[in-house]
């Protein structure tokens, strides 16, 4: 049922740039080979790839953005297929061409955003499937989104629907149930947003702000994990520039990744004219 919908909401797309006032089109292909990374050379066991799998890969790229008046559509997705080259088959058969995937090398059809947009004076509405942008999530959203402006510093926008999982077509086992929204307030030195995310797996909220003063520009964070009563990630940092051409910054930063806390302090010195970097942790 998801694939007729976004079949039909594609060729909807795609017909109507003949009608755009103004659309643009980005085709990109290649082939591309090598061996996994994560292999048991250099990686656990419970997760690595086999090393032995060597591969050879054509990717397609298309995507496709079209504009009439106050309307407009936004199609992106990927078409990968795998020449399998594994050591463990027959020569004769050593090159292969998997049309409709294989379980090596994931070799399938992705969309991760189709979606049309009413763009109106104080905000926008948004059907169709949704990347998401966030922290929080990874992946898209098939369902709608929406943006006002109260005022002129002083917006609200969220996002609902059903998740997707990098772009798939289709996942029969993915059945996570979302809903995103935010306030946000803005002047010109400063700003903060408040935001909730529900999700059937686990629901989060939080803030963030920025400031500047005296020259120097601070930002921060801060994630709650509500299901699990626990901080999810957060985050402080400071950005100044010291003369014409030389920058400072520090940031730390926690998140958490399963079920362990990282906390990374950085600060950061650039020149500009010259390009250089000095990092230090």
């Amino acid at each position: 049922m998801r694939f007729k919908i976004l079949l039909f909401l594609g060729i909807i797309i795609l017909s109507s740039s003949v009608y755009a006032g103004k659309y643009d089109a980005t085709y990109t292909t290649g082939i591309f080979g090598g061996v996994p990374f994560w292999n048991k050379d250099n990686f656990s066991d419970e997760f690595a790839m086999d090393s032995s799998s060597k591969f050879l890969r054509w990717y397609n790229a298309l995507t496709v953005n079209g504009q009439y008046d106050n309307f407009s559509f936004h199609l992106s997705g990927s078409r990968s297929d795998g020449f399998d080259i594994r050591d463990d088959i027959p020569e004769s058969s050593k090159y292969q061409v998997h049309l409709f995937g294989t379980k090596y090398h994931f070799s399938d059809t992705r969309i991760f955003r189709a979606y049309a947009q009413y763009k109106f004076e104080a905000g926008y509405v948004r059907p169709g499937r949704l990347p998401t942008f966030s922290r929080w999530l990874f992946g898209s959203v098939d369902g709608g989104a929406v943006s006002y402006n109260i005022t002129e510093n002083l917006n609200i926008s969220g996002y609902g629907g059903k998740g997707v999982k990098y772009g798939l077509l289709y996942d029969s086992d993915y059945e996570n149930i979302i809903g995103y929204g935010d306030i946000s307030y803005n002047q010109k030195n400063y700003g903060v947003k408040a935001k909730y995310l529900y999700s059937d797996s686990a629901s989060k909220a939080g803030f963030d702000l920025h400031a500047s003063f005296g020259g120097v520009r601070a930002s921060a964070n801060f994630g709650y994990d509500i299901t699990n009563s626990r901080i999810f990630d957060g985050s402080f940092g400071l950005y100044t520039y010291i003369g014409k051409d030389l920058s400072l910054s520090a940031n730390i930063s926690r998140f958490r990744i399963l079920n362990k806390y990282y906390i990374i302090p950085m600060c950061l010195t650039s020149l500009k004219w010259a390009n250089l970097h000095n990092s230090c942790q």
